[in-house]
């Protein structure tokens, strides 16, 4: 399940926020420096990626995405208390910070405090720049499917599938939600479309056990 969870948490750290200072090069170093973070955070490098976001967060202490960054690489290390650190103070720096919150409410959920991540996640608004709003609504719906709350978890996965009717995950999610209560027709329609939409997804060998599963609780 954290593997899952740090999956949906794997976002480019890169926005528009501008750097707290007005040199040049500094900033040209520290534009470089998060680049190169990034890429080897993408590339699983992760103690390279630490060091470069810790050399950036050096020259500039107040670039939320150096914070939020920093949280990424101290999730792919499973410190998850050093990542909530880092997200809040990001989100302490832009309160409007999206991906932060999304990233600070994973965490929440990785250690499984489901309360404190629901309640981050449904802090994060809806707003035109923010592009996978999916994510933080498919997370709400895992925690309370791992809070044995299935009608809320129905619809928040429900709520997610309307912003991206495609993603894997949502409908996975929602798949083993229905299998929960004995919806087995409908957890066998999302599992084959899973299927469909990415077969060679790792995702998808778990819709396939998933289906299998639905298919012989139903005939039971």
């Amino acid at each position: 399940m954290k593997k899952r969870l740090l999956i949906l948490t794997i976002i480019l750290c890169f926005s528009s926020f501008s750097c707290a200072f007005n040199n040049p090069d500094r900033k040209k170093r520290v534009e470089a420096l998060k680049s190169l973070g990034i890429a080897y955070l993408t590339g699983g490098y992760y103690e390279k990626s630490f060091k470069k976001f810790t050399e950036a967060q050096k020259l500039d202490k107040k670039d939320p995405v150096i914070y939020n960054c920093l949280g990424l690489a101290y999730m792919a290390k499973k410190n998850y208390n050093l990542a909530i650190k880092n997200f809040q103070k990001a989100i302490k720096l832009n309160p409007e910070y999206s991906e932060a919150k999304n990233n600070l409410g994973v965490s929440y959920a990785n250690i499984k405090d489901w309360d404190k991540a629901i309640e981050t996640f449904k802090t994060i608004n809806k707003n035109p720049e923010y592009t996978t709003y999916h994510y933080p609504l498919t997370n709400i719906g895992w925690a309370y499917y791992n809070k044995k709350e299935y009608k809320n978890a129905v619809i928040y996965y429900e709520q997610a599938l309307k912003t991206s009717p495609n993603f894997i995950k949502t409908l996975y999610g929602l798949g083993k939600t229905y299998i929960a209560i004995g919806e087995y027709k409908k957890a066998k329609k999302l599992f084959k479309k899973v299927i469909e939409i990415a077969p060679s997804s790792v995702i998808a060998q778990k819709a396939e056990k998933g289906l299998i599963k639905a298919l012989l609780m139903q005939k039971d």
